[in-house]
């Protein structure tokens, strides 16, 4: 297949790596599977969680779908225009909650508010929509959109929020 199985893994560091791999012409690529203590005997029993690959693909590609099918510029929607609960995100467009840049988060360190924040803590339990809006929606404005990157899980959801009222209003 012509693919340099040693160059799948450049730029990366085994410590910080459980496993790689590339897919390429129906063959599936892989590395073993690095652990704390060594190498993992089973590693295509292994489980490994794609939480915010998965999170960040899917909503990309709605986004590429939404701009491919209806406009090429939706990334400049308003979330608020979208989505009635958001009526105080004033200038908070779409590409700015994919861009995890909404200016909108307790504290502007990584990781922070994914993972300390009890704001993020509620929205991960929260089982109904309505809570998980209310949740998502309910970081303080500490900044202006555009210019500061938070990671937020939030961000995505309201991003998929936003892209699926889109579609209901392009499609009736």
């Amino acid at each position: 297949a012509e693919v340099n199985e040693a160059l799948i893994s450049s730029g990366t560091t085994p410590e910080h790596t459980t496993t790689f791999g590339v897919f390429y012409n129906g063959v599936n690529y892989i590395s073993n599977c690095n652990t704390r203590h060594g190498q993992y005997a089973y590693c295509s029993e292994m489980r490994l969680p794609s939480y915010s690959t998965a999170k960040s693909v899917l909503a990309g590609m709605a986004y590429m779908r939404l701009g491919q099918l209806y406009d090429e510029n939706v990334g400049d929607i308003l979330v608020k225009e979208y989505l009635p609960e958001a009526a105080d995100w004033d200038s908070v467009t779409l590409e700015h909650t994919l861009d995890m840049a909404t200016g909108r988060y307790e504290a502007p360190t990584y990781m922070t508010d994914e993972d300390f924040s009890p704001i993020s803590t509620n929205f991960l339990v929260a089982e109904t929509y309505d809570d998980k809006l209310k949740y998502a929606l309910s970081f303080p404005a500490n900044g202006k959109p555009g210019e500061q990157w938070v990671y937020q899980s939030t961000a995505t959801f309201v991003a998929t929020q936003t892209m699926s009222a889109y579609l209901r209003q392009q499609t009736g």
